[in-house]
């Protein structure tokens, strides 16, 4: 029996299948590999603006607003002994008229020491400085602590993997020790490319029930001073300019403050803050430090795991 082979036709027909076939798995490939790449710049764009805001996240939450302990107390006890010669003389309603009356206490014999500010917390809309318990010793042995200033704003930066670009970028800026302008000084280092804008809003006292858009402990109003926010809420936008046109990707995050170490409100004037009667005010516990409940936070309301009183 003669044996059949393929005719050229057959071959020719096969051959054009073929190249059919691997025309449109070669495409498809393509597709996929620049469908990848994308996800993969997108990923990549999302983790590293979200890396960026886990850091101010931490170091918002490691806020640390510094009250010296001693100048409490003692204030504490000046007021006592200001009120112990009038207590005396009210205790005392029938004594006789030919005792002499206590003497006046001069007003200077027992005034209060004012307390310095050695840490802040200033922040603007799209600008943050304030100092927290987040710095990071890179060197062992080195005489830093653990306290520092940040800093958070947008400035210019050159690009990582072209040195001809200048874009916007979000820098951190870190001082291991603190003076009296928590502004400046330190090491300034961006951490995020292409930022079209950043903003800051903030909630605490005296802005419980809305946020502000601005927040000054050290000379802005007068029921903030010398008190930290309870909440930070920092929206980030940026830029992916590898697609056409350049997509923008925002994130919000919302940071709370672990170590407040606030004075309590003035229970009688709640414009004035941290000035308490000695004692605390009756019915309200946590009032004053060193009594029970107190908790270093506005309005002596508990709150576990946090630190009591001053540092």
């Amino acid at each position: 029996m003669a044996t059949r082979g393929f005719t050229l036709l057959e071959i020719l027909i096969a051959t054009v299948i073929m190249a059919f076939i691997s025309i449109f798995t070669a495409r498809m490939i393509q597709q996929g590999v620049r469908a990848r790449k994308k996800i993969e710049t997108q990923i990549d764009r999302t983790t590293a603006l979200h890396d960026a805001l886990a850091l101010m996240r931490q170091d918002i939450e490691k806020a640390f607003n510094y009250h010296d302990i001693n100048i409490e107390l003692y204030n504490e006890a000046q007021q006592e002994r200001q009120q112990t010669p009038q207590t005396q003389q009210m205790a005392q309603p029938g004594q006789m008229n030919n005792q002499p009356p206590p003497a006046a206490t001069a007003p200077q014999q027992y005034a209060l020491k004012p307390e310095p500010l050695y840490t802040r917390f200033l922040g603007s809309s799209h600008k943050l400085n304030f100092t927290s318990l987040n710095n990071y010793r890179s060197r062992r042995n080195i005489h830093e602590s653990d306290q520092c200033e940040i800093g958070y704003y947008v400035a210019k930066c050159t690009s990582l993997e072209d040195p001809d670009i200048n874009m916007d970028c979000l820098w951190r800026r870190v001082s291991p020790y603190i003076d009296d302008d928590i502004t400046e000084g330190g090491h300034s280092t961006p951490i995020l490319e292409d930022v079209k804008s950043i903003k800051f809003r903030y909630l605490g006292v005296g802005h419980e029930k809305e946020w502000a858009d601005s927040w000054n402990s050290f000379n802005g109003e007068q029921v903030t001073k010398g008190h930290f926010p309870m909440a930070v809420e920092a929206t980030v936008t940026i830029y992916d300019r590898r697609t056409d046109p350049p997509r923008e990707v925002a994130m919000t995050i919302v940071a709370i403050p672990r170590f407040l170490n606030d004075l309590p409100p003035n229970q009688q004037n709640p414009n004035m803050p941290g000035q308490v009667p000695p004692g605390g005010v009756p019915g309200a516990p946590g009032t004053m430090p060193g009594t029970p409940g107190y908790t270093g936070t506005p309005g002596g309301m508990p709150q576990p795991g946090y630190p009591t009183g001053g540092m």
